[in-house]
């Protein structure tokens, strides 16, 4: 079967993690202490960046897991609750990447505003927080998907609407320095409200998470069974390394997990694993490179940077088993962040 590599690859919503520091919490942190930049303690996988859904040689039509009936095609030819979980991996994407509700919040713990006083200079943001807001309510306003899934997102969206109207409105007090007129009174005042709706919505990012994330497992079984059965290796086994590599991340609960041997024994299978899975990928990738007649049949170069990523993970991942060190899980994550932006990058 010949594959058409100009198409983008149809990854169902693969996690990209974020790293989430475990730190102080002392009581000037507050709720929020777990975001105080004091040591890097641990990465939580928690809260997780989505692959963008896309299609790969119909391989995107594998079929819908959920709950719900599949309705009439969309304009784009996907069924409304795919449509919707797009639409909703792409609000998540925005909610927790760069500029996203991790960072804001974080960002704002830092100011410490108990500790400040009328003379300090204080800022805030609302960072992206707006912009994910946003698409999450038109994933909400499609048809199709699990109910439950509508109902994490509500919960979401309702926390959302809190944090961001509440931190857009103190970012017009500290941005107009009106807290050197009060003595910062106000800020003080609504300072355990904003940390409290920052936690709450955290919360609430933590439960849709582990909705959509059951939704992309669901798929994904069934895509990359049909990834293998049209002869597609190189979409295969890209999807299914980047599975592996989540998997590899997941095996890591706790801190002092990182020195269990049974639990490294079973990572170490992993990567056995994942590097016979990127050794397929690169032989597909070089093959479909080599058929290809004109640069729009060439496979994305995203593929080849994907595969750099997963390789440098294996490569924290035996560092990690030498030196018992939470950070190299950070750099772990990190390596896994890029190689999902690498694959984002393919449309």
């Amino acid at each position: 079967m010949q594959t058409d590599h100009s198409k983008p690859l149809s990854l169902q919503e693969i996690v990209h993690k974020r790293p989430f520091r475990s730190d102080d919490l002392s009581p000037e942190a507050g709720e929020l202490g777990v975001f105080q930049d004091k040591v890097r303690l641990f990465v939580l996988a928690a809260p997780a960046l989505l692959l963008a859904l896309g299609g790969c040689d119909g391989a995107g039509t594998g079929g819908n897991t959920s709950s719900a009936i599949p309705g009439v095609p969309t304009a784009e030819g996907k069924d409304p609750a795919q449509a919707k979980l797009d639409a909703y991996t792409e609000g998540y994407n925005k909610l927790i990447g760069t500029f996203g509700l991790p960072e804001t919040a974080e960002n704002y713990a830092k100011e410490d505003i108990p500790n400040q006083s009328p003379t300090d200079n204080v800022s805030i943001s609302s960072g992206w927080l707006e912009a994910a807001l946003t698409k999450l309510k038109e994933g909400r306003a499609l048809p199709g998907g699990p109910a439950d899934l509508d109902k994490a997102g509500d919960g979401l969206i309702a926390a959302l609407d809190k944090v961001v109207t509440h931190v857009k409105a103190l970012s017009v007090y500290y941005d107009s320095k009106a807290y050197r007129e009060d003595k910062l009174a106000r800020g003080k005042q609504e300072d355990a409200a904003m940390r409290a709706e920052f936690q709450a919505a955290l919360a609430a990012a933590e439960s849709f998470d582990t909705i959509l994330k059951r939704e992309r497992d669901a798929r994904a079984a069934v895509e990359i069974e049909q990834l293998r059965k049209d002869g597609n290796i190189l979409a295969y086994s890209t999807k299914l390394a980047v599975q592996r590599s989540e998997s590899l991340i997941d095996l890591f609960a706790k801190p002092e997990d990182v020195k269990n041997p049974q639990i490294l024994a079973r990572g170490t299978a992993l990567v056995g694993e994942i590097e016979k899975l990127l050794t397929d990928q690169r032989a597909a990738y070089a093959a479909a490179k080599a058929a290809a007649k004109t640069p729009l049949e060439a496979p994305s170069s995203s593929y080849e940077s994907a595969a750099g990523d997963l390789t440098d993970l294996v490569g924290k991942f035996r560092d990690l088993k030498q030196s018992g060190d939470v950070e190299n899980l950070n750099d772990m994550v990190e390596e896994y962040n890029d190689a999902i932006e690498s694959l984002n990058n393919i449309r």
